[in-house]
């Protein structure tokens, strides 16, 4: 391709020219992350480069630096030249260069850390990730130095680091956690740590939505209780609702069961009587998804894990909670053709235990 373009370019090609979506060469080079080319463009004597410019969708050459994950420890150096080059082609009356948002008001920034640390690495390849970290980490640095805003917001309100904490390694995220921690103490109403998605999610919120799968797990959830902690009342926090599901985060980790995240959240608040939009509670909702796994998908493939996984929420949410609501009996699993079939998976002195002499609901 190198060699195809400089006969192009001596031949006296023209280099002024857009694609119908309004990407002009610049945006092409950025794209292909190609260091040789980008040099020849910038070096080919056309004088009117503009970094500036963005496509229909609103990226300028910066977004599309960023928008793809690099494929090799070159792609990243890569990377690092060209945005030393287009940060010094900045025309003096140009926009921002490093803080311009696109159609959906995010930044470069936002796709450098998305792209790199939480799809770009493999898409859930830990080790692969660990083993790029501190290269991509120096992208993300490279921005900063340049004066980014790292805590601005996208048109669904996420930050960059709410981009990567459903995913992302521990490294990365600790990255965040300080910058934001540190811009907090500086301002406490500007505080990023606290800033919710569109949705009205928390911190917590996203730290619950990681698979079970995940490794570090807890180490992540750790980390981010640790730098809430001197901001707001944490026990209360953690019990926060979303907007459009009044889900909490126990809620998410019971939807996504994961057991891990389950227990790590309750070690903070045992409270699980916060309901859903549809009138559930943590409680109800693992019942209804016993129910679900236990009879409707009887023998499907990888259900015998999956049951597993929720009654040992089940069984942790009844041994661990203080106080919940009678509506439990009323939730699918206690129908009597469901629990007639799941009474041999089930415990059923250990649940009876729960609602011996002595209980009482939470209304007394």
């Amino acid at each position: 391709m190198l060699a195809s373009a400089e006969i192009l370019i001596s031949k006296g090609a023209r280099l002024d020219v857009t694609s119908p979506r309004g990407q002009n060469l610049l945006h092409f080079a950025s794209d292909i992350k190609e260091l040789k080319f980008f040099k020849l463009l910038c070096v080919s004597g056309y004088g009117d480069w503009d970094v500036h410019a963005k496509d229909r969708d609103g990226f300028t050459p910066m977004h599309y630096l960023f928008r793809e994950a690099p494929k090799s420890s070159i792609d990243i150096e890569n990377i690092l030249q060209i945005c030393r080059i287009l940060m010094t082609m900045r025309r003096p009356n140009g926009d921002d260069l490093v803080n311009a948002e696109d159609k959906e008001s995010a930044r470069p920034l936002a796709y450098a850390v998305k792209n790199h640390f939480a799809a770009g690495l493999g898409y859930g390849d830990w080790e692969s990730a660990s083993n790029f970290g501190s290269d991509v980490e120096t992208v993300v640095q490279a921005l900063l130095d340049k004066g980014t805003n790292y805590a601005a917001q996208d048109l669904y309100g996420n930050t960059p680091l709410r981009c990567i904490l459903r995913k992302a390694p521990l490294a990365l995220i600790e990255f965040f956690l300080q910058k934001y921690s540190e811009i907090g103490n500086q301002s406490p109403n500007n505080n990023p740590l606290l800033l919710r998605d569109s949705t009205g999610e928390t911190l917590f919120h996203d730290v619950a939505h990681r698979s079970e799968a995940s490794p570090e797990n807890s180490e992540v959830f750790g980390r981010v209780l640790e730098a809430l902690s001197p901001f707001v009342d944490i026990k209360k926090y953690i019990t926060e609702q979303n907007s459009y599901e009044m889900y909490t985060p126990l809620l998410v980790a019971v939807d996504e069961q994961n057991l891990e995240m389950v227990k790590l959240i309750m070690s903070v608040n045992t409270d699980i009587n916060q309901r859903g939009s549809d009138g559930c509670s943590a409680l109800d909702y693992v019942c209804n998804l016993i129910a679900k796994f236990a009879v409707d998908e009887l023998g499907g493939a990888g259900n015998e894990r999956t049951l597993a996984i929720n009654t040992s929420i089940f069984y942790h949410i009844i041994d661990t909670a203080t106080t919940f609501s009678f509506s439990i009996l009323e939730c699918q699993l206690f129908e009597p053709k469901i629990f007639s079939k799941v009474m041999e998976i089930l415990d059923i002195p250990r649940i009876i235990a729960v609602f011996d002499a002595p209980f009482r609901d939470r209304h007394g």
